[in-house]
Order: structure tokens, then C-alpha cells, then sequence
């Protein structure tokens, strides 16, 4: 009964030479996977850093690095704070770092609030905290109540005041102050509009401001008329002479796009006006209109 068995076993569940290797590599690499974590751990450690949790270091760390993309993400990142460590009254126009680490702020958010400082921003109202990268509306209902901004008599502060706009922006040659000094613009918007202007080349239409993520019609509409343009300000596109990769950067001109303008160039020869950009029928109709304004030949 035993060998009878025993047969059954070596018949079913032996293994020849080249699956025993197989297994012995198989064995080996699940050990690696399950060191992995443990080898990243000691040769990537998480700085310590006081009071400051291993997870929430990680997510503000996260944030940080992808604070440059925030063009591709819907609305505004944020930070996922905690209740305020302690409560007390402060000015956002005056507080501090040690301050703001105190009350609970996100790193990120305490590193946008002093930017927001240094390049002349002020608060005017509590609701305009809100505005600040990395602040969610949790954490801006737990400190609402103790937001008191304090009215000067004069402008003394070590910092410009700077109101709402009266007088017009040039859309072309704004910087990020002129920006966040618009209705409905804050620090998050203001550099997504200057890096699709830089993209650009520059606006020739204030309707270009509904290609810029995250700006709502509203808010366009509100800063339209506080808006004017200089279109010999933009930077064009030199069709006959650029580098195929130039004329790929630009946002209307895919990368076929600007490999077909090339092979025009070599098989056809310059372009010389509008009317050879149509006859190529490089462009659909639809992009042609936005991206002559752009093109010299």
C-alpha cells in the first residue's frame, strides 16, 4: 500500500532537471520581492523631523515634487492636514513660519503663504486664505474663527499693499503680481496663465484664457475688462526655418504636425504665405485659424 503511494507521488509531483531550475530561480525572485521594500527603506531614509509623522512627511513630499504639473490637474492640490495643533488668533498677513506650524498648516501651504508674501500679497479678507495652494475647506473651517487681519491706518508694512486693479493688465507682459491682483485670480491660476503665455509664445486673444486649466468662464469674465493686449509682444513660430523639435513645443502643432512642415520644407520648398500653409493641408481648419497668428514665413 505504501509503495503504491509512494509511486502515485514521485509520478504526479516530480520535477525534471530543467523545472527544478526553474523553481530554484522562482524561489529567488519572490525573496528578492519581499527584500525590496526593506532594501529601499535603508538606502532612501525618511529624514526626521520633529513632530512630524512618517505619513504626513511622505504626503507633503509627494505634493512638493508634483507642485510643477498642477497645469494637468483638475482644481487645486491639496495637502491632507489634521485639526490644528493650537488654537489661537493670528494674522495672515504677519504670521509666522513657527506660527503656522503650530496652528497645523501643511508644509505646503505654509511654503505658498510666504511666496504669496514675499512677491507683495496681502490679505484683505479672511476668505481669501482660501486661495492659498494647499489649503482645503476642512482645513480653512478649522481656523476661520481665528483669523483676524488687522486694517492699517497707512501703508507702513515692510510689504506693498496691493488692491484689486483699476487700471488695465497687458496680458503679454504681466507678472505674477500684476495676475493675483485680479478678481478671482490667485497664486495657483496666476502661474498656470503665465506658463501656457510662455508655451504660447503669447496671447493675441483674451478668449485663450479658456485654454488655461482651472479658469473658470466667470472669473474670465469678471478680469476681461481689466484686460488689454499687445500682440507685437508674441513670440512666432519661424515655419521655414525653425528645428522640427521648436515647432513641436509649440500647443496647437502635434509632433506629425511639425514632422510634415519639415518634409514640406525638403520636398517642397519654403513656405511663402497663408496660402501654401492651406494647400499643404498640414493644419484641419479648426487649428489653421488659431495658429497663423503665430506663424512668419
Amino acid at each position: 500500500m505504501i509503495k503504491r503511494w509512494w509511486h502515485f507521488f514521485r509520478n504526479y509531483f516530480s520535477f525534471t532537471p530543467g523545472e527544478e531550475r526553474g523553481l530554484i530561480v522562482l524561489f529567488v525572485l519572490i525573496i528578492l520581492v519581499c527584500l525590496l521594500p526593506w532594501m529601499f527603506r535603508i538606502s532612501n531614509p525618511v529624514p526626521f523631523v520633529p513632530g512630524i509623522s512618517w505619513e504626513k512627511l511622505s504626503v507633503d513630499s509627494f505634493h512638493a515634487g508634483h507642485e510643477d504639473s498642477a497645469g494637468h490637474l483638475s482644481g487645486r492640490m491639496i495637502s491632507s492636514p489634521g485639526p490644528a495643533k493650537e488654537k489661537f488668533c493670528f494674522d495672515p498677513n504677519t504670521v509666522s513660519f513657527y506660527e503656522m506650524k503650530k496652528l497645523g498648516f501643511p508644509r505646503l501651504a505654509i511654503n505658498s503663504l510666504l511666496r504669496y508674501r514675499q512677491k507683495g500679497g496681502r490679505f484683505f479678507r479672511k476668505e481669501e486664505v482660501k486661495k492659498i495652494y494647499g489649503i482645503d475647506s476642512l482645513f480653512y473651517h478649522d481656523i476661520e474663527p481665528y483669523i483676524k487681519i488687522s486694517v492699517p491706518e497707512k501703508n507702513n508694512s515692510s510689504f506693498p499693499v496691493i488692491p484689486l486693479r483699476k487700471d488695465k493688465v497687458e496680458l503679454n507682459k504681466a507678472d505674477s503680481t500684476d495676475l493675483v491682483a485680479l478678481p478671482g485670480i490667485g497664486p495657483v491660476l496666476a502661474s498656470r496663465i503665465l506658463r501656457y503665455r510662455e508655451r504660447l509664445g503669447g496671447f493675441y486673444s483674451i478668449d485663450q484664457l479658456y485654454e488655461v486649466h482651472g479658469l473658470s468662464h466667470e472669473v474670465i469674465q469678471r478680469i476681461r475688462p481689466l484686460l488689454i493686449l499687445d500682440t507685437t509682444l508674441i513670440q512666432p513660430v519661424y515655419i521655414n526655418k525653425d528645428p522640427e523639435r521648436t515647432i513641436a513645443s509649440h500647443p496647437y502643432i502635434s509632433v506629425y504636425q511639425s514632422k510634415a512642415i519639415v518634409s514640406y520644407r525638403r520636398l517642397m520648398g519654403q513656405f511663402k504665405s497663408e496660402n501654401d500653409l492651406r494647400a499643404s493641408r498640414i493644419f484641419p481648419d479648426s487649428i489653421e485659424q488659431k495658429i497663423i497668428p503665430y506663424i512668419r514665413y
